[in-house]
């Protein structure tokens, strides 16, 4: 009898793991929609470092030429041909 009921237990307790588990096969449209998210998320950040690259680039070109063709004091000609040229290096 004692045989038995934990047969039973045992069963029941192996039919409830089975049962209770959550499986969800990946289909192959959840994979390519995954992977077109993270190609999407991708494309947008180089966007973002691709417009602040010529951003910076840009400012810092024109930080170069007003520090060298500039008619103010030479500190702060100084001053913004190396800010500029930070920029640029950036």
């Amino acid at each position: 009898m004692k045989q038995k009921f934990q047969f039973i237990l045992l069963v029941s307790f192996l039919a409830i793991s089975v049962y209770g588990q959550n499986t969800r096969f990946v289909v192959r449209t959840d994979y390519h929609r995954q992977t077109v998210d993270m190609q999407e998320q991708y494309l947008k950040k180089h966007r973002t470092f691709k417009t602040i690259g010529w951003t910076s680039l840009l400012v810092g070109v024109g930080g170069v030429g007003y520090g060298l063709f500039s008619d103010m004091s030479q500190d702060k000609a100084i001053g913004a041909l190396i800010c500029g040229g930070c920029l640029v290096l950036v």
